[in-house]
């Protein structure tokens, strides 16, 4: 089988943070996500020295069409290029990158993952874009945690009359939810959803231009018809149904980080 690698764009002092990740064989080579369950983060990691500054806390979803890797990103408050770190995870196996590039005033950094030939698949080189604060500004998939704001990482996938993979990030009691090749002339569909009292979330998808930067969450009509996602949040698990223009079906994401 040939591996891929994707490029996104993303941005962001020294911070240690737990790599809790389980590890498991679930017979597909080990990329399918592997819930975290019990090692679960639920607890701001972020200092909050860092709530509003470009240096902390950034956690991420990177998705190829079959896959999806969660990555956590430490950007130093000093000399990012030297006391940056990342780590992630593909299924069951580790992800170590470090940072290779750095401009504007260290507001656009770049990682790169350390191959590992037993992977299938793994996340080629992604850059962090930030404002001053901290914000991301150019990927729905990234999103900086603050000291009161944990961001927690979803992965998974949709089935129908197609499957290929999905990721989502929850903060502040909102999903934003990205699901590859869902409809026709996009490459990734994304809506945004208040988590409703009941863990309900429900809304449209918006053009992906690539993978994980979109003039999102207004919804866009295309070629195919914005997707219409619903479905429920339960503990760590996210189910529920899709429905456009080119098809239909379910999805499925468990919490893994």
């Amino acid at each position: 089988m040939v591996r891929g690698t994707i490029a996104t764009v993303i941005v962001v002092g020294t911070l240690f943070l737990c790599g809790c990740f389980p590890t498991s064989s679930n017979g597909t080579g080990g990329m399918e996500p592997v819930p975290c369950a019990g090692t679960c983060i639920n607890t701001p990691e972020a200092p909050l020295a860092a709530d509003n500054a470009p240096w902390g806390v950034y956690k991420a979803v990177y998705l190829d069409y079959s896959q999806t890797a969660a990555v956590r990103f430490f950007v130093g408050q000093n000399d990012p290029m030297t006391t940056s770190t990342c780590t992630g995870r593909v299924g069951t196996h580790d992800l170590t990158c470090a940072p290779t590039a750095t401009a504007h005033n260290n507001l656009y950094l770049t990682f790169s993952f350390t191959d590992d030939p037993e992977m299938l698949w793994f996340p080629g080189p992604v850059s962090l874009s930030m404002l001053a604060d901290g914000t991301i500004y150019n990927s729905y998939m990234v999103r900086k945690e603050k000291s009161t704001s944990l961001v927690q990482v979803f992965e998974g996938n949709y089935e129908g009359t197609k499957k290929y993979a999905c990721g989502g990030l929850v903060q502040d009691n909102v999903l934003t939810m990205c699901c590859s090749g869902i409809a026709a002339n996009v490459s990734t569909a994304c809506f945004q959803s208040v988590i409703g009292g009941s863990g309900a979330v429900a809304g449209t998808s918006c053009v992906e231009t690539s993978l994980g930067v979109a003039p999102c969450p207004v919804p866009t009509t295309y070629t195919g018809g914005d997707t219409t996602f619903e479905g429920s949040l339960s503990g760590e698990v996210l189910t529920g149904t899709w429905t456009n223009e080119t098809g239909f079906g379910t999805f499925e994401l468990v919490r893994t980080m």
